[in-house]
């Protein structure tokens, strides 16, 4: 396996699965049989992917991520394959997959951070996932790629730090920086006439940035709007959107959703009140939505 392996993992693994497990420890107490390991296949950037009611030894040693390395150079950083970033972000694998690693003749926007591990991983890191939802919101307004492309260069000179989209400075100076680089690149952006480049940015800084959270000048967890009781914090569960108070995965909720269709039984087994619970498999719901997938 080289740096990669799974033993190395079996702390995080615990923790990663205590979700899972409450579940089955609850069925257990009430007289269920917990279900039993359910394989899910292969996600874009491999490993393992376990769903809800495993044993504890298996869900370390199956952790639903790639093997990782034994090394913490990781850990509080999150961990998303380029589906699970896309569907958070609203956009397609391919344009995670191009944004962070390039594709055919064209150079990556900026090196993802889990290329120093491996040429073949895949994976994205939290600070990765808030400049794809960055770099998405620009797109959207319709500045090409290559302005940018340059836009982040003229950011990293400007504030000099290599990260500069998932700054606080970004945040609250960045509409003046995009404005400035574009005027800078030379390349005339297509913006309606009802929307002024500065208003324009100014709504892509606010759309993408207002509800994130920032510690040591640096982004440090996403609260999604509309769902304050949700988080995305690197340092919590991989990265995975959780319950803030409960800690529970909103994926996991809506799983147990669709297994037994029945709210009160969950908010007993999880002993989670039902308006918290409703939240979560909401806000899966809404992602669902996002991305054009059928609901429950």
């Amino acid at each position: 396996m080289g740096i990669f392996a799974r033993a190395g993992w079996r702390q995080n693994g615990q923790a990663r699965c205590r979700t899972e497990n409450m579940a089955s420890r609850a069925r257990r107490r009430a007289g269920f049989s917990p279900p039993a390991l359910r394989w899910t296949g292969v996600g874009l950037g491999g490993g393992w992917k376990w769903r809800v009611g495993t044993r504890p030894t298996d869900c370390y040693r199956g952790i639903r991520r790639k093997f990782m390395p034994l090394d913490y150079e990781i850990l509080g950083r999150g961990v998303y394959t380029p589906r699970e970033a896309a569907r958070l972000v609203g956009i397609s694998p391919q344009q995670v997959f191009r944004w962070t690693r390039g594709s055919g003749p064209y150079e990556p926007l900026w090196r993802a951070y889990y290329q120093f591990l491996n040429d073949n991983v895949t994976e994205i890191s939290f600070e990765d996932l808030i400049e794809v939802r960055i770099v998405a919101a620009m797109r959207r307004a319709g500045i090409s790629l290559q302005s940018i492309r340059f836009a982040i260069s003229f950011a990293q000179k400007k504030l000099g730090i290599d990260r500069p989209l998932v700054s606080h400075s970004f945040k609250t100076d960045g509409s003046e920086i995009l404005m400035e680089a574009v005027e800078n690149d030379g390349e005339l952006v297509s913006l309606s006439r009802k929307q002024p480049g500065q208003k324009v940015f100014r709504d892509i800084i606010f759309q993408s940035l207002n509800d994130l959270e920032y510690e040591n000048e640096m982004v440090a967890r996403w609260r999604p709007e509309q769902f304050s009781e949700v988080v995305i914090d690197p340092a919590r569960h991989f990265g995975d959107p959780i319950l803030d108070r409960f800690g529970v995965s909103t994926r996991t909720l809506r799983e147990e959703f669709e297994l037994f269709d029945d709210i009160d039984y969950l908010s007993k087994i999880y002993e989670i009140p039902k308006n918290f619970l409703n939240a979560g498999i909401k806000f899966e719901l809404n992602l669902d939505r996002t991305n054009g997938q059928s609901s429950i």
